[in-house]
């Protein structure tokens, strides 16, 4: 008894060849105008001399980068911010074995602690904002 295969068109691709395009394409404005124009304008900031409430741009070049590379409370910013990524990192780390460790062997509420600490990370950042320092996997 042999087994036929039919092909199953869907009901979508029998009405229109541009469907798919169609349904694509909100999708695709939607990210070009909420990601791609801000980015686009912020290159543009970057070399001309922006200025808040002000309605004239100029182009200036490399100037800007120029002149915030040789500002000393840039380059205290930059050397801030890299300590304090790798202390984080390496307090994460450490915590993280810690706590990996200490939930390996079974114990009298082990899922409930487990739930716990996976609970903030599945509720999301709006919601607890101070979680942070659960994140085992960021």
């Amino acid at each position: 008894m042999a087994v036929g295969t039919a092909k199953i068109k869907s009901a979508g691709a029998a009405q229109s060849p541009l469907l798919g395009f169609a349904m694509f394409s909100p999708a695709v404005l939607y990210i070009v105008l909420l990601i791609g124009a801000p980015f686009v304008l912020a290159i543009f900031y970057a070399f001309s001399d922006a200025r808040i409430g002000g309605g004239q741009l100029h182009y200036v070049g490399l100037e800007n980068f120029r002149s915030i590379m040789q500002s000393p409370s840039f380059r205290q910013a930059v050397k801030n911010s890299i300590i304090f990524t790798i202390c984080a990192q390496i307090i994460v780390l450490v915590c993280s074995n810690i706590l990996s460790i200490a939930l390996e062997k079974p114990f009298r509420g082990r899922g409930l602690v487990r739930f716990l600490i996976l609970l903030p990370p599945a509720m999301g950042r709006a919601c607890l904002p101070g979680h942070d320092w659960l994140e085992v996997d960021s």
